[in-house]
């Protein structure tokens, strides 16, 4: 591995701000790292993970699993069961963009033939979600979707669902891993004491880097070293 790398937030969909993020990766000194949620919700779900996948080709980028790339893997196994919830997390938008339709047109095909036309027209979808690592270890950094469980002595123990639905107990809890810890999940708007800012939360050696970019926020990168050391953070702001 590279000894500096470049850890992007959730994207969700913003596939013109991550091509404008992408303009400050420098891909020769660089790896390119993602914390998940790459889709479901915002506009442009499929050039972004078809952006993504050619970057994971070309450059060897790391994707973490996210709670939306969970949510629709656990769909895609199991649609009639887990629908509702996937529906409720804005899953419609994701099959809609893959499948080429109208998000009114959702509604008019049966879940197990979405979940078909989904898989015919993407027969490597359900190998590449399944593979998404919980959590990459680079250098004196973790990184991380949602977080870890603090309360244990092993974090890599962590119940699989925390490492990307966790919140407060993770936020709030002591950093005892030595280690630092990159995370996105929750943006850093709800965790920054200044109603409105932007910028990456920091405390005992967590930082969150989701900008909210789907929500009209930022979408933030941040550039750093396996020895530990974060050289700058980058955002681009919403349109």
């Amino acid at each position: 591995m590279k000894e500096r790398a470049f850890v992007i937030g959730d994207i969700h969909g913003e596939y013109q701000m991550l091509k404008q993020l992408l303009t400050y990766w420098s891909p020769e000194e660089e790896e390119l790292i993602f914390v998940g949620d790459l889709i479901d919700r915002g506009p442009q779900i499929f050039k972004t993970l078809e952006l993504v996948w050619s970057l994971q080709k070309e450059y060897d980028a790391k994707v973490i699993r996210g709670n939306h790339e969970a949510l629709f893997l656990d769909f895609l196994q199991h649609p009639n069961q887990a629908w509702d919830l996937y529906q409720r997390n804005g899953g419609a938008t994701t099959l809609a963009s893959l499948n080429h339709l109208a998000l009114n047109e959702i509604n008019d095909y049966p879940l197990d033939e979405l979940v078909n036309l989904t898989t015919e027209n993407y027969p490597y979808l359900m190998a590449w979600l399944e593979n998404l690592p919980l959590y990459l270890e680079y250098g004196e950094w973790i990184i991380v979707h949602a977080g870890v469980d603090l309360q244990l002595s092993n974090w890599q123990q962590s119940k699989p669902s925390d490492f990307y639905w966790i919140r407060d107990p993770f936020h709030l809890g002591d950093n005892r891993t030595g280690k630092k810890i990159i995370f996105g999940h929750t943006p850093v708007k709800f965790l920054n004491a200044t109603p409105g800012d932007l910028s990456i939360w920091h405390h005992q050696g967590k930082f969150g880097i989701d900008g909210g970019a789907v929500y009209g926020g930022d979408l933030i990168g941040i550039h750093i070293t396996q020895s530990g050391e974060l050289l700058k953070e980058e955002h681009v702001t919403h349109p």
